[in-house]
């Protein structure tokens, strides 16, 4: 008796709804996963071409605080040294008392910490807020986010951002050793 071998066909997948589910993870995932907001500072760069935009301005000693952050990451307020954690009530009270004659100077060495650096732009741009909110609260009332337009924008004219940063061009050594 002979046995032969049967023709076997292999059964196929059915992939049909294959591609309904590869489009509906592909939904179901980009509705569910949070987009990254980068944050960063607002600063305003120096100009491309110095001689065509600076102008001398004279400016009172007493509307300046001098803010200088050296190599190690000790920070003094016009030559005293002070805490990071003092900085922002100091210059939250320096902006409402001098108003819009103020200017903050940022000195930081080209090798303190960028962490350092950071909490120090922090704090100034946390001490512009509170200062912005404290003179919303005692001219008008109510809080910054709470005024209308013009009210805000008033308040903004009265309360700007003026801070100088040195950027220790000249301490760059050239080639040779010369400076």
């Amino acid at each position: 008796m002979k046995i032969g071998r049967r023709n076997r066909e292999v059964p196929g997948l059915n992939t049909t709804s294959t591609a309904d589910i590869s489009f509906m993870l592909l939904v179901f995932f980009l509705v569910t996963t949070s987009m990254y907001e980068a944050k960063g500072l607002t600063r305003q760069l120096p100009p491309k071409d110095k001689q065509k935009d600076q102008k001398e301005l004279f400016i009172d000693k007493e509307n300046i605080l001098a803010l200088k952050l050296d190599a190690e990451g000790n920070l003094s307020v016009n030559d005293s040294t002070v805490k990071m954690s003092d900085v922002k009530a100091r210059m939250e009270e320096f902006i409402l008392a001098r108003g819009k004659q103020h200017i903050i100077t940022v000195d930081a060495d080209p090798d303190c910490q960028y962490d350092a650096y950071f909490q120090l732009q922090q704090n100034l741009g946390e001490a512009y807020s509170e200062a912005r909110e404290a003179y919303s609260r005692k001219k008008y009332g109510r809080g910054l986010d709470q005024l209308t337009s013009i009210d805000h924008d008033k308040v903004m004219t009265e309360c700007p951002q003026r801070v100088a940063e040195n950027y220790h061009e000249n301490d760059i050594v050239k080639e040779g050793g010369e400076e």
